[in-house]
């Protein structure tokens, strides 16, 4: 079935619009289209068409998601998870975490100090309120553990 080249440039001008605003994944894309109900055999050929064009790139998403999340201090645990719901390849994010996993410790410290300073902790209590905070930020137990252990055993 053959589409109307006249739908099609309806949707190309429709996903360069939302795509003027900010980087989508191809799932993401694909779903505001569908949600103007046009056809999905003209959506999946426009979105081909704005791949090669590389005008729609996951990898690109995930390279200016990261900047955004290391800027807010984020983890790795919540990148993932948000990557993942945005419709990214488990493969790409892994690719890209791996690289993130070199800046994690830097990163953590950073979020540690902002929000803490150089308090000693007084208790379990408050012990147990610092890894919540750093847990809530994406970072794994793991991390949060060798940080804390070095982080006070070090007098820093």
């Amino acid at each position: 079935m053959a589409v109307d080249s006249q739908v099609i440039q309806t949707i190309k001008d429709k996903a360069l619009l939302l795509l003027s605003y900010r980087d989508y994944t191809v799932v993401q894309l694909r779903q505001r289209l569908i949600a103007y109900q046009f056809d999905l055999l003209a959506i999946e050929q426009v979105l081909k068409n704005l791949i090669a064009l590389d005008y729609l790139s996951d990898q690109r998403f995930v390279e200016q998601y990261l900047k955004t999340a290391m800027r807010k201090g984020w983890g790795g645990i919540k990148i993932r998870s948000f990557l993942l719901k945005s419709g990214v390849e488990p493969a790409l994010i892994t690719e890209c975490l791996v690289q993130l996993e070199q800046q994690q410790y830097q990163q953590l410290q950073q979020v540690y100090q902002k929000k803490f300073g150089h308090h000693p902790i007084n208790d379990h209590k408050d012990k147990a309120k610092r890894i919540r905070f750093l847990q809530y930020r994406g970072f794994s137990m793991e991390h949060i553990y060798t940080f804390l252990q070095h982080y006070h055993d070090n007098g820093e």
